[in-house]
């Protein structure tokens, strides 16, 4: 049977180890063989995981959850990580505008002598890590206590930031979905009083239809990006970011992507000068034989400054070392595709 036979209802009774015995083993198989299959099942799983956290299953669902699911002790540590994180979430909500609060009026209720006291014994304290004894301890445990604080901030500002995106593009999507529908039960109706009509209807259902194409694939890259940020304590990034600049004269100087073993995947920004194209189309390929490895939808730009910066969400197995070259075309008002930069680079791991 296709992976494509298999919804996603399918996949959750897999998951919960009540499909039936037949069904479970071509799942098996299709897990191993088929990408995108597995790619579906993990986002299956990402969803299951959740609303359990979030109480949303019940009846019989929870019980084989509970009794098949988390017998496992891998999926136990998944379900006990989204736990962690929704309470981590749910602190810094509740508790940072009052720690903010309570320290703005223990400076204001203070002694100014009691200020004076604690201030000098601050600066006490700072000079007393310039001693040569502590020195080298007291900075390297300063630096690790930063290096913590930022990269927790940034990995719960980007996860908010990524399920804003994925929140946004599902009430957008929504929308569009109940206008397509909207527009086919006007096309029943006109199809034998107006022909005119019928066709500028049609246009409007093939435009409909071109933007949830597109809202899909942004949606798609968006979940997959959140759903792929490493936990804070991780010792191996399964989500790296680079930066590529195009080329302006001749093939010029590539520049070296490091990707350490155990990434999952190599999210590439593409910098790009403020142009008038609705949407980006771009294609991989290797400099050593000129082979296409892969090719883009349609993709939106984000404006950053001057600047506009266009995302592409690569699986980092598809970037063996070599060198590879990046070419970026536009898409003209009447689709035609039209050359923009090319972005050269070298992988290493």
């Amino acid at each position: 049977m296709n992976s494509r036979d298999y919804d996603n209802h399918i996949l959750i009774q897999y998951l919960l180890g009540t499909l039936p015995e037949a069904q479970a083993e071509e799942c098996d198989e299709l897990s191993i063989i088929d990408d995108s299959f597995a790619a579906r099942l993990e986002d299956v799983e990402n969803d299951l995981v959740d609303a359990y956290v979030r109480g949303e299953i019940s009846g019989q669902n929870l019980k084989a959850f509970e009794s098949y699911y988390l017998s496992s002790p891998r999926r136990r540590e998944k379900v006990a990580f989204a736990k962690s994180f929704q309470t981590f979430t749910e602190q810094q909500v509740v508790t940072q505008p009052v720690q903010a609060a309570a320290s703005i009026k223990s400076a204001i209720d203070e002694p100014q002598t009691e200020r004076q006291t604690k201030s000098d014994s601050w600066w006490n304290s700072l000079l007393s890590l310039f001693t040569i004894p502590n020195l080298t301890l007291q900075w390297g445990m300063a630096t690790a206590a930063l290096l913590m604080f930022l990269a927790g901030g940034w990995f719960v500002w980007e996860t908010m930031r990524l399920r804003g995106q994925v929140n946004s593009a599902q009430t957008e999507y929504a929308a569009l979905q109940q206008r397509e529908k909207e527009l086919q039960a006007q096309i029943e109706q006109q199809r034998t009083a107006n022909t005119k009509n019928l066709e500028q209807l049609n246009q409007e259902l093939a435009r409909t239809q071109q933007q949830l194409t597109q809202l899909q694939q942004e949606q798609e890259l968006a979940r997959q990006q959140a759903k792929a940020q490493p936990p804070t304590d991780s010792t191996e990034p399964s989500l790296l970011h680079f930066e590529l600049s195009p080329q302006t004269r001749g093939i010029g100087k590539s520049q070296t992507l490091t990707i350490p073993a155990g990434t999952g995947y190599a999210v590439l920004q593409l910098e790009t000068e403020d142009d008038d194209y609705q949407s980006h189309q771009a294609e991989l390929r290797s400099l050593s034989n000129d082979q296409l490895l892969w090719k883009s939808g349609k993709l939106k730009a984000r404006t950053r400054g001057n600047a506009k910066i266009i995302d592409l969400n690569l699986r980092a197995r598809l970037l063996a070392p070599g060198d590879y070259v990046i070419s970026l075309k536009g898409v003209s008002a009447s689709g035609q595709l039209e050359d923009i930069h090319r972005y050269s680079f070298k992988v290493v791991k």
